[in-house]
């Protein structure tokens, strides 16, 4: 069998191999399937694409992949030679983000959103790890398929605490990127008058245009085998950006911590004072799990009973369904 891979992830194989792409990649290799992992570099001009475009279907040709695996809008370009004929074989589309979402400012929201529907409408069968998106897709009258995203074994609750910055004794912890999209503005903002220190692991991408209170510590990127110490020795794991299917949830589950979350798309997965905290102000979300210990203890108890598959056990299923899509095209 071989797979070709269509995704904005940098094409050279990082050290740390903990986003989806690349350890799918790497985990149909180590099932003896041969892949083709196609890409495009950071940063983008319109001959990048006419030339990616291009490219792509030489490629193609030679290569002759039973499936082709598509993240991000840029699956656009071989559904585009479907439409045309000139690929039969079946196309997968990852929808793991709302793309309109998180392009749409740099890419424009109409044309990201026309590429993004486009790869929904138009797949063979869409994978998403969004209960929301799911839902999307149904009233599309597209077949799509629910996965929780698979956590590594390393995400434990036995894990050794470290020392967290700040004089406060209660802790709040965000990892991620750091940018407007993920609102951690928001999050920011309401530490200014609470008894309690917020420490922000990850990448800044964007500038939040905020003068940060005392109490909040940026400390920059994290080895993600690092993060579970991180996570055990916080009080709260805060997560802001309005998703059902981030990492960091899965992460957070697998550790059993209590989770204090923007009341929105989320709730299609956890349920409040069951699983997190859902609020619409941070501050007052804050103030209410430090002043009620026992109901941030039965959320962490609550979580630790939830089963969070490792990714092996995902891309098992993930391959299944895709040897059945595979299979029903060849017969048809």
């Amino acid at each position: 069998m071989k797979i070709m891979f269509v995704s904005l992830a940098r094409e050279e194989e990082p050290k740390e191999i903990w986003n989806t792409p690349h350890k799918l990649n790497k985990f149909f290799k180590h099932q003896g399937i041969k892949t083709l992992f196609l890409t495009l570099p950071k940063k983008v001009t319109f001959f990048h694409l006419v030339f990616y475009f291009l490219g792509f279907y030489i490629k193609y040709l030679r290569f002759r992949p039973n499936c082709i695996v598509g993240f991000h809008p840029i699956t656009f370009i071989p559904l585009f030679y479907k439409k045309l004929g000139l690929i039969r074989k079946p196309i997968i589309y990852y929808w793991w983000d709302l793309d309109v979402e998180c392009m749409g400012k740099s890419g424009g929201v109409s044309r990201i959103a026309f590429f993004e529907f486009f790869c929904v409408k138009n797949s063979n069968r869409v994978f998403t790890n969004s209960l929301f998106q799911k839902e999307m897709a149904k009233k599309f009258g597209v077949k799509c398929i629910y996965f929780r995203l698979g956590i590594e074994d390393y995400f434990k609750k036995n894990v050794k605490k470290r020392m967290l910055e700040g004089k406060n004794k209660f802790k709040i912890l965000f990892f991620g990127d750091i940018n407007k999209y993920k609102k951690v503005q928001d999050l920011i903002r309401s530490m200014q008058n609470i008894k309690a220190d917020l420490i922000v692991i990850g990448s800044v991408s964007e500038n939040l245009g905020l003068k940060l209170p005392k109490n909040v510590y940026l400390t920059g990127f994290k080895p993600h085998k690092e993060l579970p110490s991180y996570i055990k020795s916080a009080d709260i794991i805060a997560i802001p950006t309005d998703q059902d299917g981030t990492l960091k949830m899965f992460e957070a589950l697998r550790m059993g911590k209590c989770i204090l979350a923007f009341q929105g798309r989320i709730a299609y997965v956890l349920r409040h004072l069951e699983n997190a905290y859902l609020c619409k102000d941070f501050e007052d979300g804050i103030n209410f799990l430090r002043k009620n210990q026992r109901i941030m203890k039965k959320i962490e108890k609550n979580n630790l009973k939830i089963k969070v598959p490792y990714p092996e056990e995902v891309f098992k299923l993930q391959l299944q369904e895709i040897k059945e899509v595979i299979n029903n095209k060849c017969a048809e």
